[in-house]
């Protein structure tokens, strides 16, 4: 009885007393959202059907996404996008490596496929995996999914508010999913729509907030370390390294037949 006394409790404490996780799971009530999973199965499907051809030009930037994870049954997985494009380069999974051992395999990435930016999970073993990298002068940037999101004029232009930096970057993705393409992959393709998410109140408005990592295990699910680290390719706008398309002539971005989005190893 203590043990659910204090569950309740910690729900309370997460996502405060009018959330829809208190509503559901407390006050047996419907969530206001009518329904619980933020990103639906079909449209996971749909993006990772083999049939739907990558849409990202030569100058869209390459964005590296690492969710550190240390011992046990989680994984440390290193996710890549450019533009729609988030299949052709393969993810790496890691497990039972410290953070040193993930800060050499951060730096091996940067050097095999030099992506323009890099979105570390800092919460955690993170933290000690970005001061590393940092320390190596990897273009790296922590990230703390408890902040507070942080791309406020999509919110006034939507009309949608995020509760964290997590929900948030969770946001772009379901929104980028529609028209991305992502790789076949079993655990991506289950974490994607295994997060259930409600509304809480921060700032005198209803805010989105996702359901806690720990909070899945609860429900007997896995950790969702490949959707939060292809989430994390979402976290901050960047700009290609190579800009030379300003000066190629032709006005604007220009798509490469030519274009190889593995120039830099086996695909």
């Amino acid at each position: 009885m203590a043990v659910i006394v204090e569950q309740i409790e910690e729900w309370i404490d997460s996502y405060g007393i009018d959330s829809d996780f208190v509503r559901v799971r407390v006050l047996s009530e419907f969530p206001r959202a009518g329904a619980t999973q933020f990103i639906s199965s079909e449209l996971v499907q749909a993006a990772a059907d083999e049939a739907r051809e990558p849409q990202f030009d030569r100058y869209d930037p390459l964005i590296m996404g690492v969710d550190v994870a240390r011992f046990g049954d989680d994984k440390t997985v290193f996710r890549f996008r450019r533009g729609r494009d988030a299949r052709s380069i393969k993810p790496l999974k890691f497990r039972n490596i410290d953070t040193m051992q993930v800060a050499a395999r951060v730096a091996e990435a940067f050097e095999r496929y030099k992506p323009d930016g890099i979105f570390i999970d800092n919460g955690g073993f993170g933290a000690g995996v970005v001061d590393r990298c940092n320390y190596l002068k990897l273009p790296v940037t922590g990230i703390d999914f408890g902040a507070s999101a942080d791309r406020e004029i999509q919110g006034r232009e939507s009309g949608v508010w995020y509760y964290n930096k997590r929900a948030e970057m969770w946001g772009a993705m379901k929104e980028w999913l529609a028209g991305g393409m992502i790789d076949n992959d079993p655990d991506l393709i289950a974490d994607l729509p295994a997060v259930e998410y409600g509304y809480a109140m921060k700032d005198s408005r209803d805010c989105i907030v996702l359901e806690k990592k720990e909070h899945m295990k609860a429900r007997g699910l896995a950790s969702p370390d490949d959707g939060d680290a292809l989430a994390l390719t979402f976290a901050h706008p960047v700009a290609p390294v190579d800009q030379s398309y300003k000066y190629a002539g032709h006005g604007g971005r220009g798509f490469s037949a030519e274009y190889d989005p593995m120039p830099y190893g086996d695909k």
